[in-house]
């Protein structure tokens, strides 16, 4: 195992230039485990020791390993979006940089292996000697069986395209049920619940609404007053 050390300056005019070396050499090898400490200092940093092996010894361990996004599948890109989220959602919570909670690669080990158990992580490379796992192993497993993945099942995630957005409000201004404008769409119903609600058209619909019926009592009450 190796080591290399690297700094990521918070200045606007260094940090994406230092994280997309960093970026560079992570893709280059296999992340045995990163470590992190904010620097106080002028300029203020982010000092990160990388622990790695060459990608050409570990590819002899016989663990689930992806090393480039184009080697998932279509659902999987899905997943590993999912998973990116998580991630990133982790990172803010804990106040470091994403790759500190896992490299890419090893994310999208995990989202080809998709564990069920602790135990299936020593399956998956970057996550056999068992930190990482026990830092985040359960909330994966728990992101990997959300509802968030049943949505792939319901081809919420097929492309929607602006015209696909206008039609479906208006289809559902017009008061259709979820059934029917699944069958229009030719989608499942969970694919269009999926969109209303990423659209917000019921907050929407309802607020207007609530307008309209304020401004119609507001019109009588001037009737009546005059």
């Amino acid at each position: 195992m190796q080591l290399k050390i690297f700094h990521i300056r918070l200045e606007k005019e260094h940090f994406q230039s230092d994280q997309d070396k960093l970026n560079h050499f992570l893709n280059d090898v296999y992340v045995k485990k990163t470590e992190a400490q904010l620097i106080t200092d002028q300029p203020n940093f982010w000092s990160i020791l990388v622990f790695y092996d060459d990608k050409k010894v570990e590819n002899q361990s016989g663990r689930v390993a992806v090393i480039d996004e184009s080697e998932l599948t279509a659902d999987e890109k899905i997943i590993y979006e999912i998973l990116k989220k998580w991630r990133r959602n982790k990172a803010d919570e804990l106040q470091v940089p994403n790759y500190v909670i896992c490299h890419n690669t090893e994310l999208m080990s995990v989202t080809r292996a998709n564990p069920k158990s602790l135990n299936d992580f020593f399956k998956i490379k970057g996550w056999g000697d068992g930190q990482k796992t026990a830092k985040y192993g359960e909330e994966i497993i728990s992101v990997l069986s959300s509802s968030c993945l049943e949505e792939i099942k319901n081809n919420a995630y097929e492309p929607w395209s602006k015209e696909d957005d206008n039609e479906l409000e208006l289809l559902f201004c017009q008061g259709k049920s979820i059934k029917e404008i699944a069958q229009i769409f030719e989608r499942k119903e969970g694919a269009i619940t999926s969109r209303i609600k990423k659209l917000e058209l019921r907050e929407k619909y309802n607020s207007e609404n609530q307008t309209k019926h304020t401004e119609l009592k507001d019109n009588m009450w001037e009737e009546i007053t005059e």
